[in-house]
């Protein structure tokens, strides 16, 4: 399957995570045929192939079936990245009915799960307050467990958690740490452009 990967689809998270677009060709048909053709004996074939008909990525899109198939995935199988996905849905901007306090109890299953990417958010939710009581130690303790698996977005919250004292004493050389490993696992956060932090923490 990873071989017929296309320029619309690179086979990275973000596909995983809804992050397609409607696309119509001969390589996404294939994609599409190979994740269904896999779906009954691999859960990630059946969600990718779920997310396909969602979209609308190399087939007809049916967002109503792919929404079941997905929610299926999430509820009896307990697959982590189904309820990220479904999380994430739930307070997307194009979604009609959004429901932030389902998608939240959503991030939290995939994060209790071990998912970094939710555990990311689950930090971002704890340090913010956002839909949860603002607890910056909570933050930290989400976003180190994330940081260790190798989420770069976790790890560079770790640096900017550091730097500014947030859940943490601050500490220049952890800081310098975290950013750093962000930027080498290839994170794209503003604060890796900003000036001061590049002089002061990136070597």
């Amino acid at each position: 399957m990873e071989k017929s990967n296309c320029p619309q689809f690179s086979f990275k998270d973000a596909g995983c995570f809804g992050g397609l677009t409607r696309v119509s060709s001969v390589e996404t048909a294939l994609f599409h045929r190979l994740c269904s053709l896999g779906a009954r004996s691999d859960w990630l074939c059946g969600h990718l192939a779920a997310v396909c008909l969602f979209s609308g990525f190399g087939v007809a899109r049916q967002q109503g079936s792919a929404l079941t198939t997905i929610e299926r995935l999430a509820n009896e199988q307990s697959r982590d990245l189904c309820q990220l996905w479904l999380g994430l849905w739930l307070t997307n901007t194009t979604n009609p009915r959004p429901d932030p306090a389902a998608s939240l109890d959503y991030v939290r299953m995939a994060a209790d799960n071990g998912n970094p990417w939710a555990q990311n958010i689950l930090g971002e939710h704890y340090e913010q307050g956002k839909g949860v009581r603002k607890d910056c130690d909570e933050a930290i303790s989400w976003y180190r467990q994330a940081a260790n698996q190798g989420n770069a977005d976790a790890r560079l919250n770790m640096g900017r958690c550091y730097r500014s004292g947030i859940g943490v004493q601050p500490d220049s050389d952890m800081a310098k740490y975290w950013f750093n490993m962000a930027a080498e696992h290839g994170s794209t956060g503003s604060e890796l452009e900003d000036e001061d932090i590049r002089a002061q923490y990136l070597r």
